[in-house]
């Protein structure tokens, strides 16, 4: 019943969200490259590039900060944000010929297969921390409750006024400029 209501995406098919909660989550695209059927319905909005384009280079550019910047102003709406096709296909972005396309988008696409892979292992190092944190600092603990000292936080701790006090620092502001004064 769904497929039915749904449209049938071609591999190379780019998908952008047509609305979100915020101006940043509208206009975000992902190519289809699966060769599998599949369905997309709602508030997707669906593009499919001419012959002479990379799909994955679009996405890539779709999700650059040149994209980002044109798409932020185009987005409507208040509590929901929603963009229009027709507002997408006026932005402006760089395409050079299909070669360079495809080269870009194969290291593209290789880093990100680094990222992911570096992002599982850092996860799984973060779990491996936490299970060692638990086993010497609470398993010590709590074996050894009897001789060890309890003491309130603020005894080990120094507030910040007092930092702050102990030192001639100026106050800064860190912004998109740098730090200032």
């Amino acid at each position: 019943e769904s497929a039915k209501n749904s449209f049938l995406l071609n591999k190379g098919d780019i998908l952008f969200t047509g609305s979100g909660e915020t101006q940043d989550e509208i206009g975000k695209a992902s190519a289809y490259i699966s060769s599998n059927p599949c369905y997309a319905g709602g508030d997707i909005l669906i593009m499919r590039p001419k012959e002479e384009y990379d799909s994955r280079y679009l996405a890539y550019i779709f999700n650059s900060y040149l994209y980002h910047i044109q798409r932020l102003r185009l987005g409507q709406g208040y509590s929901v944000v929603h963009i229009q096709s027709n507002h997408i296909k006026s932005i402006i972005v760089p395409v050079p010929d299909i070669e360079q396309q495809k080269k870009i988008a194969e290291i593209l696409s290789t880093w990100d297969e680094v990222i992911s892979v570096l992002n599982k292992k850092l996860n799984y190092l973060k779990t491996y921390r936490m299970g060692l944190m638990r086993s010497l600092v609470i398993k010590n603990f709590s074996e050894q409750k009897e001789q060890s000292n309890y003491i309130r936080l603020r005894y080990c701790l120094i507030p910040k006024n007092e930092i702050v006090s102990d030192r001639n620092i100026e106050p800064v502001a860190v912004g998109v400029n740098g730090i200032r004064l």
